[in-house]
Parts: structure tokens; sequence; C-alpha cells
């Protein structure tokens, strides 16, 4: 069976997937990935929706922006929650589009601690010069405690403790984001020998290895590589965008 290794741009990191393919280049489908439990599907969705969520934040948030904590002064449940969210949202919109002149962008986690935890919101945004006071202003709800995110560009972390969070919650979502932010880049996959996962991993130009891992299951064998760009700035290699962007002005053509 023929190999193919895939590329994932999300802000200054690179995934690099290496893994058993179609002939195509194709992921193998389900129908072909007998004998996996419902247990064992449930956590492959997870971490499937988890990596999603890491990628957006890649893309979107850098160093300085914020990681909000909202907590209530009274305790509410959940739909009277989900509306003082709202509410906050919608203020926080006004508030960044007046100061900056650009839409909010944002990544929320509604969380209930343990068994007696209490109910808090943790939200990602972009920075727009609010003050502590501020924010627990626009929040009317309770205590806001205001953190700025630091130079790593790689939100690895946080999609650990979703993980922790959602089975927690016996895969019950509880994060949403808004509909403006920057998507993942991946170009199509390429066909690639099989010798090639029997050396070690080589970092593309530009760009060092944060981790790798290989390993052989039920869906094949495969190699999972994380690389950072030196510089820590968001993009992709310019003659990736290049041929990016040729072949999309080709697929208009044909489609004229």
């Amino acid at each position: 069976m023929p190999f193919c290794r895939e590329l994932i741009f999300s802000g200054a990191i690179l995934e690099i997937i290496e893994r058993e393919c179609t002939p195509q280049g194709k992921h193998i489908s389900r129908g072909e990935r007998r004998g996996i439990t419902d247990a064992e599907q449930q956590l492959v969705n997870l971490r499937r929706a988890m990596l999603q969520l890491m990628r957006l934040l890649n893309c979107n948030f850098k160093a300085g922006d914020y990681w909000l904590t909202l907590t209530f002064a009274q305790e509410p449940d959940e739909r009277e929650a989900a509306g003082a969210l709202a509410r906050f949202l919608r203020r926080l919109r006004r508030y960044c589009c007046k100061k900056t002149g650009q839409e909010l962008k944002y990544v929320q986690v509604t969380e209930r601690g343990d068994k007696y935890g209490r109910l808090h919101i943790h939200l990602v945004c972009q920075k727009m010069g609010l003050a502590p006071e501020e924010l627990a202003a626009l929040w009317g709800q309770g205590r806001v405690d205001m953190q700025t995110l630091d130079g790593d560009p790689y939100y690895r972390w946080l999609m650990v403790y979703l993980e922790k969070h959602e089975r927690s919650q016996k895969g019950k979502k509880r994060w949403s984001c808004s509909r403006n932010l920057d998507k993942p880049v991946m170009p199509p996959p390429k066909i690639i020998k099989r010798k090639v996962l029997r050396r070690e991993p080589q970092a593309p130009k530009g760009y060092y290895i944060l981790d790798y891992e290989t390993r052989a299951d039920r869906y094949g064998q495969r190699r999972y590589t994380v690389c950072c760009k030196t510089d820590h700035q968001p993009g992709i290699p310019p003659e990736l965008a290049e041929r990016m962007a040729r072949e999309a002005e080709e697929a208009v053509f044909w489609q004229l």
C-alpha cells in the first residue's frame, strides 16, 4: 500500500503527517478500518476536533492577546450562563470594532469544575487596549481574570486542557468560536516512498522540529511531526503560496 505526506500550516506551526493511503493519496475509508470499537472511534473523533481547535488558535492568536476567565457571582444554570456570554460577546464586539476597527475573533470554552466546581468561561480573543476593570464592567456577572498569551505559537497546551475537559463531559461539546477565524492551509497530499519513514524526520528549511511520533496500528503505519518556524512568525513558504495561487487561477480558468 502506498504512503503519502500531508502538510498542515497553521500560524508558525507546520504539521507533517506521513501515512498509508489509497493509490490516489486519499485516506483509507472507514469501511476498510474494520474492528474499531465505539469507544476507540470516540477518541479518534475527539482528537480530530481538538487538533482542529488547536490549528485555529495557532492561526489567529499571538503574544499579547487576551486569555480571560469569566466567573459568576451567583451560580447560574447553563441556559443563564449561555445568555450572559452572548450579551458579553455583543458588548465586546462593539468595543473591539470601535477601538481597533476590526471584527472580534474569539474562542470560548465553558467549563464546570469537578463534582462541586463552579461554572466559568474561558475566552481567547485579540488584544484591544482594555483594562481589567473595563472588562469586568462589560462582563457584569462577577470577576474577570485577565492574562495575556506568551510568545509560544504552539497551542497544544490548550488542546490537552480541552481534551481533559471534554472527556470529563463525556464528549459533550463545550467550546465555540467566531466565524471570521483564519483557517489552516492544507496543500494536496503527495505520494512518498515507504522507506522515508525508516529515516529520522527532517525539518524543512526555516523550521525546527518540536516533536514527532511513529506508530503502527489498525489504521496502518504513520508518522506525525510538528515543526515550528525559526522566527516564530506566521506564514507559509513563498514558493508554496505562489503554487497554490497559480493552481487556484487555473481552476477558475477551467470553470469559465
